[in-house]
């Protein structure tokens, strides 16, 4: 894994984890819920029906996606490790247990299990995916993707701010979900600038 792919790997570590730290603020320390927190109980909040809860859990799909694509070639441990790291994270999006199969949450189930697959695939091809343009660009739609939270949480903020009657702030774990998501999409951005410098595009001959 070179340093660019190692760069991108902690920032998709660091995306995961900003899911369990503080989304939303409140300054009484039980009413603080994570992303994990607001993917439960955005469901039962009035008010909040606005944004589905099920995007909360796309930044730890996308973190364990992108663990994935930047899985080494040949170092077989650090590959295992890795590969672990990523289903770890995946498998924070499965519903609660006994409840897999209750119809509110067959797509949450189904996107989870399909990120799983998708990383066991990539895991047991064994080969190290090149920093080539498509793959800067996958990774930016992810990125984006994984963005879609932070403007769902101040949409529901109001709700939230109504049903605790109190002030409710913008937590930790959405201003490192959004540093995370701006620094992952400029590495790229600028991997694909490199890349247009170093491999420009033959003029058509005259």
């Amino acid at each position: 894994m070179n340093v660019r792919g190692a760069t991108t790997g902690g920032l998709a570590l660091l995306l995961a984890g900003a899911h369990f730290a503080p989304w939303a603020w409140h300054k009484t320390a039980a009413l603080t819920q994570s992303a994990h927190d607001l993917a439960i109980s955005t469901h039962f909040t009035p008010g909040a029906g606005i944004f589905a809860n099920q995007w909360f859990y796309v930044p730890l799909w996308v973190g364990a996606a992108i663990v994935a694509l930047n899985l080494p070639a040949r170092a077989a441990l650090p590959r295992i490790m890795l590969t672990l790291v990523a289903l770890g994270i995946a498998q924070f999006g499965l519903p609660e247990y006994p409840k897999y199969f209750e119809p509110q949450n067959l797509f949450q189930l189904i996107a989870t299990v399909l990120v799983c697959a998708g990383v066991t695939i990539i895991s047991f091809i064994r080969i190290s995916l090149p920093m080539s343009s498509w793959k800067a660009i996958t990774t930016c739609f992810l990125v984006g993707a994984a963005a879609i939270p932070l403007a769902g949480y101040l949409a529901i903020r109001p709700a939230i701010t109504e049903l605790y009657r109190d002030f409710v702030g913008i937590g930790a774990g959405w201003w490192l979900t959004a540093l995370a998501c701006l620094a992952s999409l400029a590495l790229q951005l600028g991997s694909l600038k490199r890349r247009q410098t170093e491999y420009p595009s033959a003029e058509p001959k005259r």
